[in-house]
């Protein structure tokens, strides 16, 4: 999948202008950088960030790439700032923190950046979903408008260690073992898509536990089984039906991060 691009293109994406190496962390010898995706002469608008919980070395030493380097999250950076969004992708020693410093720092700087510091929406899958879970059981922020979490591992519940042995076996984290269900924020809209014919079946078990959870708590949700959907369809599976879920899911961000459809452009 390194190299596999996004199954739905739109006009404009290939025009995208890309700010690479922008540091958003430095401590002592650590230095993280950012990439940042926009339309260009865009003005001020939402941010959509990339969440990643495997470290980049974990990556580099496993799949030779950082995660912000590969196809599936640079074709994606791409479709959403053609869709009017700014996209940020990220390098990430400690993923859990790292992604909190990036949130602080381009709030803290979004004059300069150009970017809506009061709209910003997460993307994940896989094994990077617990991290996105992680950001949204904080402190509730109302900044944060959305989060989409594609094929990802979720909570674990009483009595199950899913998603505490995956995160061993596979080297992303999960900052959540010592959070439960009722930590879930009741206001943040999310974008879930569970992909039925998933090589890792233990990943729609928590999928499956998690949306029980959620609907109890009358959370804002959307979902979508894509039935015949493989683990990272969105890459592997140009089916009409994987690009409707893909703009499916543009759709969701647009609507709230900016407050319309996309199709009323």
């Amino acid at each position: 999948m390194s190299e596999q691009q996004v199954s739905y293109n739109i006009p404009g994406m290939d025009d995208v202008h890309v700010e690479q190496g922008h540091v958003y962390y430095a401590d002592g010898t650590t230095q993280l950088a950012m990439d940042i995706y926009r339309a260009p002469q865009s003005s001020s608008s939402p941010v959509v960030i990339f969440v990643f919980g495997f470290p980049d070395a974990v990556l580099l030493a496993n799949r030779g790439q950082k995660l912000k380097d590969r196809g599936q999250s640079i074709s994606w950076s791409r479709l959403v700032a053609a869709s009017g969004l700014t996209a940020i992708t990220y390098e990430t020693a400690n993923p859990a923190q790292d992604v909190l410093n990036l949130i602080t720092y381009i709030r803290e700087n979004a004059e300069t950046l150009n970017i809506d510091r009061s709209r910003i929406g997460l993307w994940s899958c896989s094994g990077n979903v617990p991290t996105v879970l992680s950001v949204l059981m904080q402190q509730p922020h109302e900044y944060l408008r959305c989060a989409v979490m594609y094929y990802g591992f979720m909570l674990d519940w009483e009595g199950s260690h899913i998603v505490t042995e995956a995160a061993a076996n596979f080297g992303f984290v999960n900052p959540n073992e010592n959070k439960t269900y009722d930590d879930l924020p009741q206001h943040i809209p999310l974008f879930i898509v569970r992909a039925g014919l998933d090589s890792l079946p233990i990943i729609n078990a928590t999928i499956d536990h998690f949306l029980s959870e959620a609907v109890s708590r009358n959370l804002p949700l959307t979902f979508v089984n894509y039935t015949s959907g493989q683990h990272g369809f969105d890459v592997v599976d140009s089916s009409l039906r994987s690009q409707e879920i893909i703009k499916d899911t543009l759709k969701f961000m647009i609507e709230h991060l900016q407050g319309f459809d996309l199709d009323s452009r």
